[in-house]
């Protein structure tokens, strides 16, 4: 096919479906290549331009451009298939929703975005329409900052009215009706009462509203319900000016000079909501209040209604009472009631009392009285013919004469009076639930006696019949939108009275008719569910009869007697109490065990060399489960120098101290010697080969004297003791993040590093290994760690601390960091350091 953009041709070829998408039930396609342009293609096959309301508008905008409308570069028709088919091509845009940029907390300009929409829908509405599917889907955010209406198809004409039968979202429609309802009293208004554009401008309102609160305050989720279903009190409670806005921008007052022009509504928008910081967070708390509760009689006569009607704000519930005991729970929507007392034969009086019910559960009432009389029939006035010897007459004796009337009343019933049939008494009419789902039925009963005849009537229609000898009924109920509030009420009558029942409510709710290809997939996501339930067991199964082995994965390549040894591993409580590490056939001493970490105390290996070559074997019961055969062990250094005789016998005793040099020279040489016995490629080989022996130190024979030469060596020269120095001064105590005199960089000979942290989005950060490497040539009394967890988005959560104690030079101790479930990153660093300045 052609398309044509920015007046150059190019050729098209569709590939549908391959790679399209679909959105009520429309295929789209993006990003697409035609030349040199990217396009974002939609193609309309089951409509035709007849079924789409906003084509007109379309056809309009193609080849045009309009600020912050998409721009529709062209749109073709092509027959596929026998079918006519019509693509359009949209400039592909690069950005996200507005949707999205909320759900990922985005920043957002509002201001910006307010110009935006009122310059979007000013445009619509110049070219006679407007946008019936008003939602964050339906609003793109540019990379460049700027805001559009998207999906133009959907636009009504100026001359459709809004009608819940439209296409589109109907929440922020609902926002702007419950504004007008509730906070202004309008409770008879309908949809069609305001204008499509002056909606729109209506709707933005509430769209910026309810994104400052969310933005500026991060208590309240945008989509909570609770921040939702207060955005009108919070509207009204915001400026007031929006009221007046509302109420002019009503159809019935869109005449001069009260015309709402949209650059007064945006201004204000700006004004006290987008720039406003004193936005209220929470609507103020109003009591509901019964404006009016009036009866239209005080005094009725015995089977005569009356009508109880009332006015109220700020309700969400409404209930009446009678005589103190609840008479009928009220929906707010409705004014009037219309209710008929029974009679038994004595004068009484019934109060009714209305109670509203807000929703932070503030009470308010008002009561009414009604007095139940019995009727009373008028003597008849006497003929003015009558002489006063007459009346005297008629006075002193009886009345026999009959006085017949133009509309004799019927005679009243005394249920006294056993002669005469009493009146038929509803003792009660209920039914088993107060809602009901479309295509269920509805279970009535009632007791009435004496009654000859008694029929139900639904909605003041004749139901049932002939229902005197039966106490229930089950009536059902089929789903209509249009009448979703039934009213049942129950007529008992004999040969002289008839009587009838309170009004009964039942609201009918639409059944959910479960889609096919919808229920398929329901089927196959519990099936999936159901395999993933058995898979968990069948692994926890296994995990229990066919325990883990155990495996080491890292252990140091020397050790010093009495030091703490630490091998990393997996599985070492599977089997805690018959762990064993032996050096040589020394037994280690556990510390601590844990499922990865096993910390065990080098014994003393009984030789005479100062370093010793052994066998670290790691045994369960009599088994062995890993050995490593290059271990060096070093002997735990004590300087305790023999006295030193001169050629005149005398005897020197050693320095209390020991000699720095001395000591440094004898690690370094032991370092020497650990260099060429451990193997390249470092500890951890189940290697049998022992390899390269280490060298062992020259040490005095035994068997020789003070002052004799050892066998096979020379003889040593003459003994020149230095001259005896002078006592060191006692130097100032000085404070620092160390003990002692380390040198200044010993922060960068110390690192400090970890393992790969597991981030498990459940469970947070676990299994964390620290390591401290101390590449000084001074043992550390302890190096404590800071840990700082964060969340996802690096806000901080909890800081813990870490103590290595007894760091030795040229070594490394790990530690395992405490777990935290909450956590999704760990950062670490060197916050002390605490040893002497004593090289060896």
């Amino acid at each position: 096919m052609k398309v044509i953009i920015k007046e150059k041709e190019y050729d098209y070829f569709s590939d549908y479906p391959n790679g399209w998408l679909f959105a009520s039930g429309d295929p789209y396609k993006f990003p697409v290549t035609i030349g040199k342009y990217t396009c974002f293609v939609k193609r309309f096959e089951k409509k035709s331009p007849e079924d789409i309301s906003g084509w007109d508008l379309l056809l309009q905008l193609k080849g045009k451009f309009d600020p912050n409308l998409p721009r529709i570069y062209d749109i073709v028709e092509v027959e596929e298939n026998n079918k006519f088919i019509h693509y359009i091509f949209y400039e592909f845009l690069t950005g996200e929703t507005l949707e999205a940029a909320v759900n990922r907390n985005a920043d957002l300009d509002l201001q910006r975005l307010t110009q935006d929409l009122f310059t979007a829908a000013v445009a619509l509405h110049a070219r006679n329409f407007w946008f019936s599917d008003f939602c964050e889907k339906n609003i793109f955010k540019e990379s460049s900052g700027r805001f559009l209406l998207i999906d133009l198809d959907s636009v009504q004409p100026n001359a459709h009215l809004p009608h819940n039968s439209m296409y589109g979202d109907k929440q922020y429609w609902a926002l702007v009706l419950n504004f007008y309802k509730i906070q202004l009293g309008y409770k008879d208004l309908r949809p069609a009462d305001i204008s499509g554009p002056m909606l729109n401008y209506l709707q933005i309102v509430f769209l910026i509203l309810r994104l400052k609160i969310a933005l500026s305050d991060k208590r309240f989720d945008y989509k909570a319900t609770e921040l939702y279903d207060n955005l009108p009190a919070l509207l009204a409670d915001t400026a007031g000016i929006f009221p007046e806005i509302f109420r002019r921008a009503l159809t019935e007052k869109q005449q001069a000079p009260e015309l709402l022009e949209p650059h007064e509504v945006q201004e204000n928008i700006i004004r006290h909501i987008a720039q406003n910081n004193q936005v209220p967070y929470q609507p103020t708390q109003r009591l509901p209040e019964i404006l009016k509760f009036a009866t239209s009689a005080s005094q009725v006569e015995p089977g005569q209604s009356f009508t109880l009607s009332w006015e109220v704000a700020h309700a969400h519930q409404l209930a009446l009472y009678r005589n103190g005991n609840l008479y009928q729970e009220v929906i707010p929507e409705t004014y009037q009631l219309i209710i008929k007392e029974n009679y038994d034969g004595r004068t009484r009086k019934v109060e009714f009392t209305l109670r509203a019910t807000s929703k932070a559960g503030e009470q308010s009432s008002m009561p009414v009285t009604i007095t139940i009389a019995e009727k009373v029939i008028p003597e008849p006035a006497l003929p003015l013919e009558q002489t006063e010897q007459q009346q005297e007459n008629r006075q002193s004796s009886p009345i026999t004469e009959h006085v017949l009337v133009d509309n004799p009343e019927p005679p009243i019933l005394n249920p006294l009076n056993p002669d005469k049939p009493a009146a038929p008494i509803i003792w009660y009419f209920r039914s088993d639930a107060k809602q009901v789902v479309g295509g269920q039925s509805l279970i009535l009963e009632w007791e009435v006696e004496p009654a000859t005849q008694i029929t139900l009537y639904r909605n003041n229609q004749v139901y049932a019949r002939n229902l005197k000898n039966q106490q229930s009924l089950s009536v059902p109920e089929q789903y209509n939108a249009a009448t979703t509030i039934i009213s049942y009420h129950l007529v008992a009558a004999n040969n002289q009275v008839q009587i009838k029942s309170d009004a009964l409510v039942v609201q009918v709710i639409k059944p959910i008719n479960p889609n096919p290809s919808r229920l398929r997939y329901i089927q196959l996501a519990v099936l999936v569910l159901f395999l993933a339930i058995l898979g968990i067991i069948a692994v926890g199964a296994y995990s229990l009869f066919f325990p883990k082995n155990l495996k080491v994965y890292a252990v140091a390549n020397h050790a010093t007697e009495g030091d703490t040894l630490a091998i990393a591993g997996e599985n070492f409580t599977r089997a805690a109490e018959n762990v064993r590490v032996f050096f040589n056939k020394q037994p280690g001493t556990v510390l601590s065990l844990s499922a990865k970490l096993l910390r065990v105390v080098v014994p003393v290996v009984n030789t005479g060399s100062d370093i010793t070559p052994v066998t670290l074997a790691l045994l369960i019961d009599t088994d062995t489960v890993y050995t490593a055969r290059q271990f060096v062990v070093k002997r735990k250094i004590t300087l305790n120098t023999p006295p030193i005789t001169t050629p005149d016998s005398t005897v020197i005793p050693p320095k209390p101290k020991p000699d720095n040099n001395l000591i440094s020279q004898t690690e370094n040489k032991l370092d020497t010697i650990l260099a060429e016995v451990a193997e390249p490629g470092g500890l951890g080989a189940h290697s049998s080969n022992p390899g390269n022996k280490p060298e062992k130190l020259d040490k005095p024979d035994k068997t020789s004297k003070p002052g004799q030469t050892p066998p096979h060596s020379k003889p040593d020269k003459p003994v020149t003791l230095p001259p005896k120095p002078a006592p060191e001064k006692p130097q100032p105590t000085t404070h620092s993040s160390y003990t002692g005199t380390l040198p200044p960089d010993i922060y960068k000979l110390v690192t400090v590093k970890s393992n790969v942290v597991i981030n498990q989005k459940r469970d947070g950060t676990k299994n964390l290994q620290i390591t401290v490497q101390n590449s000084s040539a001074y043992n550390l009394d302890n190096v404590r760690v800071e840990i700082e967890y964060l969340r996802r988005n690096d806000k901080f959560l909890k800081k813990e601390i870490l103590t290595f104690v007894r760091v030795r030079a040229h070594s490394s101790q790990t530690l395992a960091a405490p777990d935290n479930e909450k956590a999704k990153k760990a950062n670490f660093k060197i916050v002390a350091i605490n040893g002497q300045a004593t090289a060896y």
